[in-house]
């Protein structure tokens, strides 16, 4: 039996984005982007980040909202993943939960935690909604992705390179 996603998904705005996807996919596996309309969730728009699906196998990001934009320090528009993340695991494990989606078609909901050598840190919560014009190929994905960090957290990016990540939850949402 499938838990209900509240259950899961701690996080209010991307709860929201969840249910967003969910009602504009309506009877279908999933929506296409031409059924994503940014006027209709502004307030989720900060969080939010469109990935290009390529045919080669990579990812772009198509746009990042302005929150994710801060936690990297630069606009990430237009830049493949191998661009952005510091290659090896972390690279890889963005990857996998990417590919998941591709390949599943089915949205997936993760949180990974990062943690400094003075034991402060930061957990980054994802979520990652297929989207497909034909209904059948996942071209596109919707993503939401914000951070809960510690008081004293002073870590500059989002994906600090010389700390250690690990994975706390990865799950298929439908």
């Amino acid at each position: 039996m499938q838990k209900d996603p509240a259950q899961i998904i701690e996080d209010k705005r991307l709860l929201a984005l969840y249910r967003y996807w969910e009602s504009k996919r309506g009877e279908r596996t999933m929506p296409a982007r031409a059924d994503i309309d940014p006027t209709e969730i502004p307030a989720l728009l900060p969080i939010i980040l469109l990935v290009d699906v390529m045919e080669t196998g990579t990812y772009r990001y198509r746009l990042a909202g302005t929150e994710i934009v801060g936690t990297f320090g630069h606009d990430i528009t237009g830049k493949t993943f191998a661009e952005v993340l510091p290659g090896g695991k972390y690279l890889e494990y963005i990857t996998s939960l990417v590919n998941d989606v591709v390949s599943n078609g089915r949205p997936l909901y993760s949180e990974s935690a990062f943690l400094s050598k003075e034991h402060f840190g930061r957990q980054v919560r994802r979520l990652v909604l297929p989207l497909s014009a034909d209904g059948q190929v996942v071209d596109m994905i919707l993503g939401g992705q914000t951070i809960v960090t510690t008081s004293k957290d002073t870590l500059g990016k989002i994906v600090p390179t010389d700390l250690p990540f690990s994975e706390k939850h990865r799950v298929f949402l439908t």
